[in-house]
């Protein structure tokens, strides 16, 4: 249950107690001891092992997950294949307490690995005009974005900002929820992740520059 701050947990709890019957939540929990009844306990093994025995697997669902939302033309991709100098813009997080963002930089790694220059900004108030420049001088620019509507709408402001031939270079990409797209209607492509691992970064790469298909889907309707 991700809940995020002890004051939804309580509430949710709450509300669990007092809706018992109508949600058939001892029915859940009979059919929850049934089944490890029958396969037995799980056994008692750490995150990390079960990373290193399963690493392939866990490497497979995240190539299969990565979506288009909006594919870029043609046009943007061949700009991407040929840009020396992008810029990767995130935007602020504020929500969430409980979620391990130590991947980020990882993600910046990824990118580096494939264009000489990446200058990456975290977009907080004040900054966003040197943001704005930067963003209009490079070859490409991305916008990773994390639950924008959850969080202060500082990225979407500043990407309304954003003259029609820097949208034209502009991918966004979200890499936690997809719902971020109905927010960047003005840009020239956007990709969801669902999460922010280097390995979906990789395989968007790869898409842009061999053409390898994405074979995500998306799991809701997005409605502006």
């Amino acid at each position: 249950m991700i809940s995020h701050t002890a004051a939804l947990q309580t509430a949710t709890l709450e509300y669990l107690a007092a809706h018992q019957a109508e949600l058939s939540l001892d029915a859940s929990a009979d059919r929850i001891a049934t089944m490890i009844q029958t396969i037995g306990e799980p056994p008692a093994i750490s995150l990390t092992t079960l990373r290193q025995r399963h690493g392939e697997a866990i490497h497979d669902v995240y190539r299969q997950a990565v979506t288009v939302g909006q594919e870029a033309a043609p046009a943007v991709v061949s700009t991407l294949r040929t840009a020396q100098h992008i810029v990767l813009v995130t935007n602020q997080i504020t929500e969430s307490k409980v979620v391990d963002f130590t991947q980020r930089p990882n993600l910046r790694g990824t990118f580096r690995a494939v264009f000489p220059k990446v200058d990456e900004y975290q977009l907080v108030p004040g900054d966003t005009e040197k943001i704005l420049a930067a963003a209009n001088a490079a070859d490409a620019v991305f916008l990773l974005t994390q639950n924008i509507q959850n969080s202060n709408n500082d990225m979407v402001r500043w990407a309304k900002q954003l003259p029609a031939a820097a949208c034209r270079k502009t991918i966004g990409i979200s890499v936690r929820n997809p719902y971020d797209q109905v927010h960047m209607p003005r840009l020239a492509g956007y990709y969801a992740l669902y999460e922010p691992a280097p390995i979906e970064i990789a395989v968007l790469l790869s898409h842009w520059f061999t053409g390898q298909p994405l074979s995500g889907q998306l799991p809701v309707t997005l409605a502006p």
